[in-house]
Order: C-alpha cells, then structure tokens, then sequence
C-alpha cells in the first residue's frame, strides 16, 4: 500500500506540472514577443534619435529637435502595442527608414518617414491624417517662416 501512494503522489504531481506547464506556456510565449517587441521597437528610437545628430545647415536646430520629437512620438504612437496590427510592419518599416537615411538628410526626410508611418496600416494612417497637419502647424511651417526670413536679409 506504502508503495501504490508513492506512484499516485508521484504520478498526481507530474500530472500538475504538465498541467501548469500547458497553462503557462501561452503566458510565457506572450512575455516573449512582448520583450521581442519592445526591443524592436526601440531599435527604430534609435533610428530616430540619431538624426538629432544630423541637422540640416538650412534648418534651425530647435525646429529640427521639435520635428524629431514630433516624429518619435508619431513612432511611438503608431507601434503602440504588439496587438496593434501594424506591429508586423516594424521591422520592415525600420529597415525603409534605415535605407532612406543614408541619403541627404533634411525636412523631407522627416517628411518621408511620416509617409511611410502613414502606410503602415489603418492606424498608421489614422494617426498621420489626424495629426499632421498639427505637426505641419508647429514645426514645417515654422522652418518654412525662419528659413525666408534668414535669406531675405
């Protein structure tokens, strides 16, 4: 009898820990990507903030860190979640953005990459429809002002 109670707490106690590992292993799968994503996602950051570094000579360098910043939270924005269904377009949107940067660098750069935030999916381009022209407004228009009046001097 000893011995029959050992088999069933034994076999009781691997059936509970295949039990938790079938549970948890949709938790553990999500934990993944969600890391995966995060890391991807900062990755394109990375992209971003370095054209901090690479101000144009025509463009005020407050209004190219405003459209940087605009830009990053445009990003951000538009990667929001993994669940959101343009998370598939991350990695193929910073490879673009990559590409696009090591041509000249100036405010149709930035332009650019709101383009190409704009096709990556339905949200994507809600978001840019709904906030360029606020974006447009405040910094675009601004280097459009200061750049003139530099020159008409």
């Amino acid at each position: 009898m000893h011995v029959s109670m050992k088999l069933n707490l034994k076999s009781v106690l691997i059936v509970l820990l295949v039990i938790v590992l079938i549970i948890s292993f949709p938790f553990g799968v999500r934990v993944w990507r969600l890391y995966s994503f995060a890391g991807q996602r900062e990755a394109g950051i990375e992209v971003i903030e370095n054209l901090r570094l690479r101000c144009p000579e025509n463009v005020e360098e407050v209004v190219w860190d405003q459209a940087i910043s605009w830009t990053r939270t445009a990003y951000y924005n538009v990667f929001s979640s993994i669940d959101n269904p343009t998370s598939k377009d991350l990695i193929p949107f910073i490879s673009e953005v990559k590409v696009r940067l090591n041509e000249k660098i100036d405010m149709e750069s930035i332009d650019w990459i709101w383009s190409r935030l704009a096709l990556t999916g339905p949200y994507g381009r809600e978001y840019v429809d709904r906030i360029w022209q606020e974006y447009k407004a405040t910094v675009r228009d601004r280097n459009s002002e200061n750049h003139s009046s530099r020159f008409r001097q």
